[in-house]
């Protein structure tokens, strides 16, 4: 394929989100090209690397998403149904499992799940860092995101994601960190878990919206410098508190989604604080304050980001400016 071919590709796809992306940002400013060719230029990258491959561009993955677990008895179900939710968003997402369980590996990949090695660990959990390195290196797509095993997601979350690519307030060569609340399900059924419109009525059912503080997924663009990240670890305190306020200090664009996008936790008999009752769960604390004199991790809570999604009368998803509690300005 000829490279002009495609920088041809890459307007046609930005042309295509922004046709089903109609949102308040595009029907306010319909003449406004300021931050198209930021982002064909974030894109640019990816196609003409898949060119200079000799591929065929077909479709564009909006979203690598991956996470990882430990084979239990009592999370089976619950596995099985981040397995098939993931699976249901079809190219758009590309799911991973990272584990060096044989057994795991192989039952994820009959299901059509990409499988990674752990390569960096602290006693066997995965550093997080090297979860995005990792999944950026074997994936091309416009977004990366660690979530917890137990999460299941709407297409909801494709839809915040495209009207992020497509604001005119968000500047794609800057690095962009993605948050949000998760809803608390108790012991969600297969049926529950088996479509999108089950989830969301289930949620609206009998969800509860979680603490602020408590943040299970993390969605960046390439750009974000993970190698600069301290070795973090999964599931532990203080690391998702810790990711927030950094970006914020760096004055990266933080955007939480709750808002426009379910993050269902399937809460099992392990409860809502699985991570608070594990010997280490202070390592990440304890690694920060090696690192830094002063944490307030009380501005790295969701309520904290400088801009949220919305939702408007006609179900289009948006993106404004948050005025943050001042809560979030530690003196």
């Amino acid at each position: 394929m000829d490279i002009r071919d495609c920088d041809e590709s890459v307007r046609d796809l930005i042309q295509q989100i922004r046709n089903e992306n109609k949102t308040l940002d595009s029907n306010l400013f319909p003449n406004d090209k300021s931050n198209i060719n930021v982002k064909m230029a974030f894109n640019q990258n990816l196609f003409k690397e898949k060119c200079r491959h000799g591929e065929e561009i077909t479709h564009v993955p909006i979203l690598t998403l991956f996470t990882t677990w430990q084979t239990k008895a009592e999370k089976y179900d619950c596995h099985n149904n981040t397995v098939n939710n993931w699976l249901s968003f079809g190219p758009d997402v590309i799911p991973i499992l990272f584990t060096n369980e044989t057994n795991l590996s192989m039952r994820v990949k009959k299901a059509d799940w990409k499988v990674l090695p752990i390569k960096r660990a602290f006693k066997g959990i995965p550093i997080l860092k090297n979860m995005f390195l990792d999944a950026m290196k074997e994936v091309s797509s416009l977004f990366y995101a660690y979530s917890n095993g137990d999460i299941l997601f709407t297409n909801q979350l494709i839809e915040s994601l495209k009207a992020i690519l497509v604001s005119r307030f968000v500047n794609l060569s800057n690095p962009v960190m993605v948050v949000g609340r998760r809803t608390n399900v108790i012991d969600i059924t297969r049926k529950e878990a088996s479509s999108w419109d089950n989830i969301t009525n289930t949620a609206n059912a009998r969800g509860k919206l979680f603490i602020a503080d408590a943040e299970d997924f993390f969605i960046t663009t390439k750009v974000y410098p993970w190698k600069e990240v301290p070795d973090l670890i999964i599931g532990r305190n203080a690391y998702d508190n810790w990711l927030v306020l950094n970006s914020r200090k760096r004055k990266f664009t933080t955007i939480d989604i709750t808002a426009t996008s379910y993050a269902v936790h399937q809460t099992t008999k392990a409860g809502n604080f699985e991570g608070h009752h594990q010997k280490d769960k202070y390592y990440n604390h304890n690694l920060l304050k090696r690192l830094y004199t002063r944490i307030h991790y009380g501005a790295g809570l969701t309520f904290c980001t400088d801009k949220i999604t919305k939702i408007d009368t006609k179900r289009q998803i948006y993106v404004v400016n948050r005025n943050i509690p001042k809560s979030c300005f530690p003196t």
